[in-house]
C-alpha cells in the first residue's frame, strides 16, 4: 500500500527549507550592513566600495544557494518538491 511517504521526499522539503531560512538570515544581514553604510557613512569612496562589496556578495550568496538547491532536485528529489522546483 502506498502512503503519501511514497510521494514527498522529506529529505529534499527539509533541505528546501534550511536553504530559504538561509536565504531569509542573509536578507536580514544584508539589510543591516545597508543601514550602517546608508545611515552611518557620509558619501565617499569608502561608501562606494562597501556598496559594491555588499551587492557582490549578496548575488554570490545567491547563486551559490540557489545551485545547492538545483543540484539537490538534480541528484534525485523526488514528490511535491521536485515537482515544484523543476515545473
Amino acid at each position: 500500500m502506498a502512503g503519501i511517504r511514497d510521494w514527498i521526499d522529506v529529505e529534499t522539503i527539509q533541505a528546501i527549507c534550511k536553504h530559504t531560512s538561509a536565504v531569509l538570515a542573509a536578507l536580514l544581514a544584508f539589510i543591516g550592513v545597508w543601514a550602517v553604510i546608508y545611515l552611518g557613512l557620509h558619501d565617499g569612496p569608502l561608501k562606494q566600495i562597501l556598496e559594491i562589496v555588499d551587492g557582490f556578495i549578496l548575488v554570490g550568496l545567491f547563486v551559490v544557494l540557489g545551485w545547492k538547491v538545483i543540484a539537490l532536485v538534480a541528484r534525485g528529489g523526488s514528490g511535491a518538491a521536485h515537482c515544484f522546483l523543476v515545473a
